[in-house]
């Protein structure tokens, strides 16, 4: 079974934060289609503060990120809006982002080629990656990749 784990990106504090739960509020009624999530409250351990922490957000002030399942060769979890270094197997090397397109967990920007694939499709044909950074904290990683 595979880990169903979550950052966020606070753009209030403008902190990446690791998330132990999450609970979204005011959902109203459940027979509506549209959920009207007025307040997200977010739980976790700060390592560079050495607490815990309880974020009160409205929605738009959080950015939820989803772990892929996957790791990156040093055994780093990768997440989306995660930035990738891929190193091929004959040695050329690209910056690619993850995305959440279609079903899957994708990469977008190989090459320059703005069209995403499965992400799954780098680790299966002996490309190396590493995680570098995301695109909250680290945007200029991408300058020229997309």
């Amino acid at each position: 079974m595979r880990s169903i784990k979550f950052k966020a990106w606070d753009k209030k504090s403008k902190k990446m934060r690791i998330i132990d739960s999450i609970a979204f509020h005011g959902l109203g009624h459940f027979d509506i289609p549209t959920l009207d999530i007025k307040l997200i409250n977010l739980w976790g351990y700060d390592i560079i503060e050495d607490k815990y922490f309880i974020i009160r957000r409205d929605p738009e002030q959080v950015k939820l990120l989803q772990f892929t399942g996957l790791y990156d060769k040093n055994g780093k979890e990768i997440y989306e809006q995660d930035i990738l270094e891929v190193e091929s197997f004959e040695g050329s090397k690209s910056v690619v982002r993850v995305v959440f397109d279609d079903g899957c967990f994708c990469h977008i920007g190989h090459l320059g080629d703005l069209r995403t694939y499965p992400l799954r499709d780098f680790l299966f044909n002996g490309s190396r990656t590493q995680v570098i950074g995301n695109i909250y904290e680290h945007p200029h990683l991408l300058e020229g990749s997309e």
